[in-house]
C-alpha cells in the first residue's frame, strides 16, 4: 500500500465508517451546557436580581408618592377654585364647612390626611382676604410628608360683580 493512501475502515454493511480524529469533533461535543456554564449563568442571574430588585422597589415607591402628590394637588386646587368662586360674605363659613368635610379620598391614597383652611381678611384696601389650603398626609412608612399649600384671594364684589 502506498504511504500516501489512507485506509478507511468499513462497517459491517460495507459502507465506509466515519473517521474520528483530532480534526473532527466528537458527536457529543457542543450539545447542552456544562456544569460550570450553568453555575455561571445562575450566578449572573441572581446577581442581576439582587441589583435590580431594590431599584424596581424604589421606582415603585417614587411612583406611588408622585400619585399621592398629584391626587393631593387636584383635591386642594379644587378647594381653592370652590373658595375663589364663593361669595365673599359666605367665605368664612364655606371654608369652615370644607375643612370639616375633609378630603374626599375613596381610594385611600392619602393616609391620615389633615386638611386645614385658614382665612385672613385684608387689613387695608378693598374688602377681601386671603385663604390658605394646607394638606398633609403620611407615606407608607408612617412618616409625615411635606404639606401641600395653595393660597387664594377673594374680594367683595362691587354691584354684584368682582
Amino acid at each position: 500500500m502506498d504511504s500516501k493512501q489512507h485506509s478507511t475502515a468499513q462497517s459491517a454493511t460495507g459502507t465506509p465508517a466515519k473517521r474520528v480524529g483530532p480534526s473532527q469533533p466528537s458527536p457529543m461535543t457542543g450539545r447542552g451546557f456544562t456544569l460550570v456554564e450553568m453555575t455561571l449563568a445562575i450566578t449572573l442571574a441572581a446577581l442581576f436580581g439582587v441589583i435590580v430588585a431594590p431599584l424596581l422597589f424604589r421606582i415603585a415607591q417614587q411612583r406611588h408618592l408622585l400619585l399621592q402628590e398629584q391626587f393631593a394637588l387636584t383635591q386642594v386646587s379644587n378647594l381653592v377654585d370652590e373658595l375663589s368662586a364663593c361669595d365673599f360674605a359666605e367665605l368664612p363659613a364655606k371654608a369652615a364647612a370644607l375643612q370639616a368635610q375633609g378630603v374626599a379620598d375613596p381610594q385611600r391614597l392619602l393616609p391620615d390626611a389633615e386638611l386645614s383652611i385658614t382665612w385672613t381678611p385684608l387689613e387695608s384696601g378693598p374688602d377681601g382676604g386671603q385663604f390658605r389650603c394646607r394638606l398633609q398626609w403620611r407615606d407608607r412608612s408612617g412618616n409625615r410628608l411635606r404639606p401641600l399649600i395653595l393660597t387664594g384671594w377673594n374680594y367683595a364684589s362691587a354691584g354684584g360683580r368682582p
